[in-house]
């Protein structure tokens, strides 16, 4: 599993602590306390350092927003289809003249395939999110492996069409789940700006939220969907979405799909 990554790391940890001890005190005329002392600081800071470099390889592997300094701006959808809500936002869409993109888990899409033909048809980007929103740093590779691909296939039978971008749920990732993911050809793509609409806080605070966090080519996260079995209502998404693509326009931005925001690239 990839949380045994962890368990080995904290292993090497305490292996690493032990050895430079026995080396300080050996051979660096430490007392025992001083050499331990000093162990803990050494190994601590090469940790600091490879977690540090480990991040900014992940970063760079992942996408998150566009290109600074153009008036761009992405909305993206997790977790549908869920009716009615995610019709509602089509609805308000393309009214707005605006395109998006739909991250969807398969499970619901294969439930609801009108709703993902309505999606392409209009002129709107699908992306896989899995296909029961397991995280990914909690499951063996073969099952990361089996959720992309039931999802793939899904929406291939449904659209035609052959996804290539992935949101991988709770935006859960390591080394092994990014090389599992772009191993099966897919870019893996995050946000920039989130709010939590999720968590239905208020549509004004998730909206001020959303654009303190907003920067130019930015790729906000919003939720048309509510897990496996939903419950939650999305009427605030509903206004979030509106109130952030009229306050975004007024000044001067334009929403592309993610497949957009990367041709800019």
């Amino acid at each position: 599993m990839f949380k045994t990554v962890t368990f080995k790391s904290f292993l090497f940890a305490i292996w690493a602590i032990i050895l430079t001890n026995i080396f300080l005190h050996q051979f660096g005329n430490f007392t025992i306390s001083n050499a331990f002392f000093i162990s803990i600081i050494l190994v601590a800071g090469i940790i600091l350092l490879f977690r540090t470099i480990r991040k900014k390889m992940m970063s760079r592997r992942i996408i998150s927003s566009g290109i600074k300094g153009k008036k761009t701006a992405a909305l993206t959808f997790d977790d549908g289809p869920y009716s009615p809500y995610t019709e509602q936002i089509l609805d308000l869409l393309k009214e707005k003249n605006v395109k998006a993109t739909f991250f969807v888990l398969g499970y619901h899409a294969e439930r609801n395939p009108e709703i993902i033909k309505r999606i392409v048809s209009e002129g709107h980007q699908l992306g896989n999110h899995s296909y029961t929103h397991l995280n990914f740093k909690k499951i063996t590779r073969e099952k990361v492996i089996e959720e992309i691909n039931t999802t793939n296939k899904i929406l291939f039978e449904i659209t035609g069409q052959n996804i290539k971008i992935m949101r991988p749920p709770y935006g859960g990732k390591n080394l092994n789940v990014l090389d599992t993911i772009e191993n099966l050809g897919f870019k893996v793509v995050l946000w920039s700006a989130a709010g939590q609409d999720w968590a239905n806080h208020g549509v004004n605070k998730t909206v001020e939220k959303t654009l303190r966090e907003f920067k130019d080519g930015g790729i906000i996260l919003l939720h048309d969907g509510d897990s496996l079995e939903p419950k939650e209502p999305r009427e605030q998404t509903i206004e979030i979405t509106k109130t952030l693509i009229d306050r975004l326009t007024a000044e001067g931005y334009s929403f592309l799909t993610i497949d957009e925001l990367l041709a800019l690239n």
